[in-house]
């Protein structure tokens, strides 16, 4: 999952997509998909790092709310901030959210 501004719509991730395959013809890729995700109430933080390392992250987190009276009420989303190609393993930077509601 990669976040994106407010301003990005279907739209322009259609064109966007149409412009890529005009550009790279014959050049096969799977499209990325589009969706809004509407989170009530979460905690979140920044993990820089290994993926492999995130669920000391979440536990983190967990740890967190629960001594602040909430609890976790649902999956885990990872926000991925820059692309692991590009940057050396100790600058990975992953949003790491969870969503809660008070106990």
């Amino acid at each position: 999952m990669v976040q994106v501004p407010e301003q990005i719509d279907q739209l322009l991730v259609d064109e966007a997509i149409r412009n890529v395959r005009i550009k790279n013809k014959g050049v096969e890729f799977l499209a990325p998909s589009f969706r809004r995700i509407s989170q009530r109430l979460c905690a979140h933080t920044l993990h820089l790092g290994h993926y492999d390392e995130i669920a000391n992250t979440e536990d983190h987190i967990i740890k967190t709310v629960s001594s602040q009276g909430f609890r976790s009420r649902g999956k885990t989303r990872e926000i991925y901030m820059n692309p692991p190609t590009w940057n050396p393993v100790e600058k990975w930077q992953t949003i790491v959210r969870i969503p809660i509601e008070k106990i």
